[in-house]
């Protein structure tokens, strides 16, 4: 319930704000271990605001799963517009609520690379994503996350619509299982 109040009051703060660059979007993700019956669905929430003629800005994210939740906020900037690094503070569901993170994202022409790393109570997370885009809407890549393992990722984006689907088939190095990772993303 908490997660659910520190989301909603983030969403609002940054909607006050008028004039600037808003980049908002909403994940249902579900990660499924294969070779056994392991469904692990996750509800992802990311925003970040950047006033017009400004290089810092402010973000936020959050999400949720039946076990778990974080929610973080913090700043970042943005010094060309193809690059921004990113650093917040935030709370998780832990013993020991506190939590960091930063990270940074490029996208030049067809190639988009981003980079998160987290580190809190529960320990430490990171993710790490490599795309090209072959069509507009179509891109294939790279992608590492801790506790969903490293592999392959497609995405399809819907044409004219703020809806992608992404598919990853990973192997998780660290827990010795494949998995698949399917991802569902309105963007705003």
């Amino acid at each position: 319930m908490k997660f659910k109040y520190a989301v909603l009051t983030t969403i609002v703060l940054f909607s006050l704000n008028i004039k600037a660059q808003n980049i908002f979007y909403f994940e249902f993700e579900d990660r499924i271990t294969l070779g056994k019956i392991e469904n692990r669905p996750k509800i992802t929430l990311f925003g970040e605001h950047l006033k017009e003629g400004k290089s810092i800005g402010t973000f936020f994210y959050g999400q949720t799963n039946n076990k778990w939740s974080e929610t973080y906020c913090g700043f970042y900037y943005k010094p060309f517009k193809w690059v921004g690094f990113y650093g917040g503070i935030g709370v998780e569901t832990d013993s020991i609520p506190f939590r960091v993170a930063f990270g940074n994202t490029m996208k030049y022409e067809k190639i988009s690379f981003s980079q998160w790393y987290e580190y809190g109570g529960s320990g430490f997370w990171y993710s790490i994503a490599l795309n090209y885009r072959i069509k507009n809407q179509f891109k294939a890549g790279l992608l590492s996350k801790r506790y969903y393992g490293t592999g392959i990722n497609v995405t399809y984006s819907f044409k004219d619509t703020p809806v992608s689907i992404s598919n990853a088939f990973l192997y998780d190095f660290e827990f010795k299982k494949a998995r698949d990772l399917i991802t569902l993303r309105f963007s705003y």
